[in-house]
């Protein structure tokens, strides 16, 4: 049944890949994993994004429940062609809480990463991304904080407007 899904879903991309190269769109909208994406593309090798993640876990106390805010800078690599590299940056803001509680915590995230773009059609591109990210975060109620440096992986999928 796997390999069955596998064929299909190549099949599905075989089948927009119609473009001899991909289109200089402006706008895009993406889907992430756990969020989503407007891309706002400057020219061929510099873009800019607005990114909205959310998540929650359900724990002894009660279910947590987080929400990411980012704003990311992209340079691509190679822009005339189907495989996009890029390097990018990133600030963004945590915030996350736990219902039943009074737990609330927040601050800032600043990352870099760097990560590959397929366009499969004239529309249509995967991707993903992976690279360190400084955390910190601070406790609202106790004023207690933390700094950590975390590696951050992140996949999406883009459609582009116009």
């Amino acid at each position: 049944m796997k390999i069955l899904l596998v064929l299909i879903g190549c099949i599905f991309l075989r089948a927009f890949d119609l473009a001899a190269e991909p289109s200089p769109s402006r706008f895009a909208l993406g889907l992430n994993y756990l969020g989503g994406q407007i891309r706002y593309n400057l020219n061929s090798h510099w873009s800019g994004e607005l990114r909205y993640l959310t998540g929650s876990d359900d724990a002894a106390e009660g279910k947590i429940t987080s929400q990411v805010f980012g704003l990311r800078g992209y340079r691509f690599f190679r822009a005339d062609s189907r495989y996009r590299f890029f390097l990018g940056a990133e600030a963004a803001l945590v915030n996350s809480d736990q219902k039943n509680t009074s737990y609330k915590v927040s601050g800032p995230a600043l990352g870099g990463f760097g990560g590959l773009e397929y366009r499969f059609g004239r529309r249509f591109s995967l991707g993903l991304d992976i690279g360190p990210y400084l955390l910190s975060l601070k406790e609202k109620k106790t004023d207690v904080s933390d700094t950590s440096l975390e590696f951050i992986a992140n996949t999406f999928f883009m459609f582009y407007l116009f």
